[in-house]
C-alpha cells in the first residue's frame, strides 16, 4: 500500500514564475474527476464565490505624511504615516466589504457613511459593509 512518503515531491513555485494563463489541475467534485483550469479562472471563481473581491485582495498603504487614498482592495493596512483621508469605491460595485487596519501614528478618516463613525483611530481596525447603495461601519 503506498503512503505519503512514496508521493513525488514538487518544488515550490515562485510568484514571479506564475502567469494568469498557466494551467493547474483541480479535482471537480461535481464531475468526480480532475480537470484543468487557468490561474485567472480560479481567481475569477474565487471572486464570484466570496462576492467582495476574493481573499487575495489586500493592500498596504505606506506614507510618511498626511495623505488621501482611494481604497481599492478588500483589506487595506495603513502604515508609516500620520493622518489620512480615505475614499471608498462605489457602494454598488464588486467590493461589498472593506476592512481597514490603521497602523498609522494618527487617525484615518473614512467618507461620510450611511451610519457609524467615520474616524478610525490609530491601532484600530474597522469593518465596513455595503448594501449596494451606501457604506456602513459595522465594527
Amino acid at each position: 500500500m503506498p503512503t505519503l512518503d512514496d508521493a513525488p515531491t514538487i518544488a515550490p513555485i515562485a510568484a514571479a514564475d506564475l502567469a494568469g494563463a498557466d494551467l493547474l489541475q483541480v479535482f471537480s467534485n461535481a464531475l468526480r474527476k480532475p480537470k484543468t483550469a487557468s490561474i485567472t479562472s480560479l481567481i475569477s471563481a474565487n471572486n464570484r464565490l466570496t462576492g467582495y473581491g476574493g481573499i487575495l485582495s489586500t493592500d498596504t498603504i505606506s506614507t510618511s505624511a498626511a495623505a488621501s487614498f482611494t481604497v481599492v482592495n478588500r483589506v487595506t493596512v495603513l502604515t508609516g504615516g500620520t493622518t489620512c483621508t480615505l475614499t471608498f469605491p462605489a457602494a454598488s460595485g464588486v467590493l461589498r466589504e472593506l476592512i481597514i487596519i490603521n497602523s498609522n501614528s494618527g487617525s484615518a478618516t473614512a467618507p461620510t457613511l450611511g451610519a457609524g463613525s467615520t474616524t478610525i483611530a490609530t491601532t484600530v481596525s474597522a469593518r465596513f459593509l455595503s448594501n449596494g447603495t451606501s457604506w456602513y461601519r459595522v465594527s
